[in-house]
């Protein structure tokens, strides 16, 4: 980050919102920066009198001497990666809030074209924080957090025939988002678009970063987890309800991307393995 030193984290964890969340920043301590990645559900944030509708694949980098007001369905909570941070001058001492404030900073808000990898990293940041004796080593993931964070802005679309290519797959991600279990196809969704199935293939893969099936599968193992977390019903319900026909193929699936099958996945949260903030 131009301008800025090295990044110190005040406090951090993930925090899967209870359906009765809601935020006013005025009530509460933090003053620095926040940076805040959404992995699941749907909702509004008020960022200095300007309105974001927010989603999974959302993150913001919120500057906390201005108000935050966020709201979300309690139908579809937000599951959200978050840290209170500051910079530090060449000297390790804290910036003062006007040089905070003239500082380079990250803008407020994107949509980063590779959240699944940022949030990895930021998730060591966050794990770090929060062990004993880790603290340098949680700051350094901050660092490479906000790097990879710097590098994912910059890969944005800014105008033109990239920005309509981005704006066309953005839409595309947003309804298989809204709809994970429906059948959908690379050759429904490329003539929605009027591409063949080979360039809307290509041009998915320059906009995310990872082929449609391989997001269309990710995108339903993030929402299988927030059923299993947040529903009573059966693991053969939610499989049915992400659009798969065979029980035994969607727990292979869950596995193959989270380590353990969902049944173990649901005792775990059942019994309160995973920290919450």
């Amino acid at each position: 980050m131009a301008g800025l030193g090295q990044a110190e984290i005040m406090t951090a964890a993930v925090t899967e919102c209870a359906p009765d969340w809601s935020w006013d920043s005025k009530l509460s301590p933090w003053r620095h920066l926040i940076l805040w990645m959404v992995t699941a559900g749907k909702g509004t944030m008020n960022h200095a009198g300007q309105v974001y509708p927010v989603h999974a694949g959302d993150c913001f980098v919120f500057r906390m001497w201005h108000r935050c007001v966020g709201m979300h369905d309690p139908k579809t909570p937000l599951t959200v990666y978050w840290c209170e941070f500051r910079f530090l001058d060449v000297k390790g001492n804290p910036l003062t809030l006007s040089d905070a404030v003239g500082a380079r900073l990250p803008v407020v808000h994107r949509r980063p074209p590779d959240l699944p990898f940022l949030t990895q990293v930021f998730d060591r940041a966050i794990r770090y924080s929060r062990e004993s004796g880790r603290r340098m080593e949680a700051n350094l993931w901050m660092e490479a957090t906000l790097q990879e964070l710097s590098r994912q802005d910059a890969r944005l679309p800014r105008s033109g025939l990239e920005l309509e290519h981005y704006e066309a797959i953005r839409d595309v991600v947003a309804a298989i988002r809204r709809e994970p279990g429906k059948a959908w196809s690379v050759r429904e969704l490329s003539n929605q678009l009027h591409y063949t199935p080979d360039h809307f293939s290509r041009m998915f893969r320059a906009v995310r970063g990872e082929s449609p099936r391989e997001f269309l599968i990710r995108t339903r193992i993030e929402e299988a987890k927030h059923l299993i977390s947040m529903s009573s019903y059966s693991i053969g319900r939610i499989a049915d309800l992400l659009g798969y026909s065979d029980i035994y193929h969607f727990s292979k699936q869950f596995k193959e991307k989270t380590g353990i099958p969902p049944s173990l996945f649901r005792a775990h949260r059942k019994a309160g393995d995973r920290v919450m903030g």
